[in-house]
């Protein structure tokens, strides 16, 4: 792919791959929270007539490429490498002021959480069931949340609800059948946006952490650990590649880091990352499950083979 096609690539639908949703969308801009650093006031703005980006807390901006290129500490022909990525195929920016988002793509909503209740709906059941979750192990670490948006409330329309897991500022990874008929997934995030840690020890310390992409992964994780050891171990879900970097800085403090990151190529190209900024980290998605993207897609297939 060369610079010109890359520059195309939507922004907005970008960071919808990498799990950043804005906090909120005005006048043809939208706001997130900086992927660069944590912040409770949204400060990083992607203006939807140029497809261009402005990080006012750094005081930088720039393409997609640059995007990429800061994100990930590549240079541009790596940059390059991850956009022409066939893993994920990337919306074309063509005229975003005539091609506003919909009410139903949820990278544009600012979702806010109306309630949490323990995880009990029939119908999250039957989609985590459907996943090959371990229900308990689910219920230990998920809730169901009821959410909604400032366009939805507008218009009458009823909250939603889905499968909630909390992350360490509070926000939440919302994960639920957009279509129970078709299986057809639903994901978002509320904001703030942050990884999760889990303490298998609240007031003992562990010398060792599993990193996972994402929570399901997680839980995949708990569903399968007869044959993975848990014990005195923590845990820490990135819930977005794009927080990489906090969690390189949380694992600093462990003598043993085992990666459980997706088998994609963003995925190795994270466990690479990781590996060459701490040498006790080891990539063990390749081993555990080879041939299969992810945990899950893992998980399900040795349930439907047993």
């Amino acid at each position: 792919m060369d610079c010109k096609t890359a520059k195309r690539i939507d922004i907005v639908d970008y960071l919808l791959k990498n799990n950043i949703s804005p906090v909120q969308i005005n006048s043809g801009c939208a706001w997130y929270c900086s992927p660069f650093r944590e912040e409770k006031t949204a400060s990083f703005k992607v203006n939807r007539t140029l497809n261009a980006w402005y990080d006012h807390g750094a005081g930088k901006g720039g393409d997609i490429i640059r995007l990429v290129m800061l994100l990930w500490g590549y240079n541009e022909s790596q940059a390059l490498k991850i956009l022409s990525n066939q893993d994920q195929i990337f919306k074309i920016f063509k005229n975003p002021v005539n091609n506003f988002p919909k009410e139903n793509n949820n990278v544009h909503q600012a979702w806010t959480v109306k309630s949490e209740i323990p995880l009990e709906h029939t119908g999250l059941i039957n989609y985590l069931t459907d996943r090959n979750i371990n229900i308990e192990a689910a219920k230990k670490h998920c809730k169901t949340v009821y959410f909604t948006s400032n366009y939805r409330i507008q218009r009458g329309y009823p909250n939603l609800f889905a499968v909630g897991f909390k992350n360490d500022s509070g926000g939440y990874e919302l994960s639920s059948y957009k279509n129970a008929n078709t299986k057809e997934r639903f994901k978002t995030c509320t904001s703030p946006k942050d990884i999760t840690t889990i303490k298998a020890n609240d007031n003992q310390g562990t010398s060792q952490a599993v990193i996972f992409e994402g929570f399901i992964d997680f839980l995949s994780c708990l569903t399968y650990k007869k044959q993975v050891s848990f014990e005195n171990t923590d845990a820490i879900i990135l819930n977005s590649l794009s927080y990489l970097g906090r969690a390189i800085k949380v694992a600093e403090k462990y003598k043993s880091v085992i990666l459980l990151l997706d088998n994609d190529t963003a995925g190795k190209e994270a466990a690479n990352k990781f590996i060459k900024s701490n040498s006790r980290a080891v990539n063990s998605s390749y081993k555990l499950f080879p041939g299969y993207k992810d945990f899950n897609d893992f998980l399900c297939f040795k349930n439907e083979n047993i």
